[in-house]
């Protein structure tokens, strides 16, 4: 059986200490993420570093909303929270500019869990 997604680490600002302490205590496998300041970027890289997933996830009305499809698509994350049209349509607008160069993750991004 494969292993499950075990999300049990909420970073609701960056807290990176508190990041590396349960990963030390292995209490998780996958770590949701509301981004609001700096500091994003390197909670993804520590988290990816770890082998743990890693979904975006904006706070209520925090975020411009196609910013959680820009840093999900920069960050080649593969699984973001989005909310409504404007996200659908920002990710179908950054799927025609890459064109060829889009990769489309699907279920790999799901893999190692199902």
């Amino acid at each position: 059986m494969k292993e499950v997604r075990n999300m049990r680490i909420v970073i609701k600002s960056v807290d990176n200490k508190r990041l590396k302490k349960g990963i030390e205590m292995g209490v998780a496998n996958a770590i949701v993420i509301k981004p609001n300041q700096i500091g994003t970027i390197e909670t993804i890289r520590i988290a990816r570093a770890a082998g743990y997933g890693t979904v975006i996830s904006p706070r209520s009305g925090e975020l411009w909303d196609p910013y959680i499809i820009h840093l999900c698509v920069g960050q080649n994350l593969g699984q973001g929270k989005i909310g409504d049209q404007v996200d659908v349509n920002e990710l179908a607008r950054i799927g025609e500019l890459l064109g060829n160069n889009a990769v489309y993750r699907g279920k790999e991004v799901f893999s190692r869990f199902l």
